[in-house]
């Protein structure tokens, strides 16, 4: 755990800028994840870096710089990247849209505990269970009722699947009864703290 959240993250800083996968790059950076790997593992000197990794579950360090390179390019809209083979395309990538307004600007969202009566009420809710993710939302009112479900990568958490769930349920309110007072019920305090 301390080489991939320490130790790797050394080794491979700034690898969009400096990796260029050349054979003496690759063996440079292999040297040296081999001197931490016979470290951490205290296997013999004479043991090979391949096994080192295996028995050591680490991925080869080349191959972590080449993903980070892969990633900068994606996440920079540089052209597509090919990383393992696969032809990775940017619209596969997760993107982190900074907010840049004051925190004084912004509109506190105001919510209750209670279970007060209402015409409209969304109950929304994201999981992941067997390494497989989903939102949905369930619509409760006179004129319609009924659940919508969302299935997510496999990759996403279960907050991603709350602010998914929620996401949707707005997108709904707003196309289907766009003026209609609403009561929107959530069991993730966290995903109405993120709002």
């Amino acid at each position: 755990m301390l080489y991939k959240r320490a130790l790797e993250r050394i080794i491979v800083y700034a690898a969009p800028a400096w990796w260029a996968g050349t054979a003496n790059q690759r063996q440079k950076i292999n040297s040296l994840q081999r001197q931490v790997l016979l470290a951490v593992t205290g296997a013999f000197r004479t043991t090979s870096t391949a096994a080192l990794q295996v028995i050591s579950g680490i991925e080869p360090a080349d191959l972590v710089c080449e993903m980070e390179a892969a990633l900068y390019q994606l996440k920079h809209n540089r052209p597509d990247p090919h990383f393992l083979d696969v032809h990775l395309e940017s619209n596969q990538v997760e993107r982190y849209l900074p907010s840049w307004a004051h925190p004084s600007t912004k509109h506190l969202v105001h919510w209750d505990q209670d279970s007060p009566d209402f015409d409209l009420g969304i109950f929304t809710d994201g999981s992941k269970l067997n390494g497989q993710v989903g939102a949905a939302f369930s619509v409760f009112d006179p004129q319609h009722s009924g659940d919508i479900q969302f299935r997510l990568d496999d990759h996403c958490s279960v907050f991603q699947a709350e602010l998914t769930a929620i996401k949707q349920e707005l997108l709904w309110k707003q196309q289907n009864r766009p003026h209609a007072n609403c009561h929107l019920f959530t069991d993730s305090m966290s995903s109405l703290k993120a709002l």
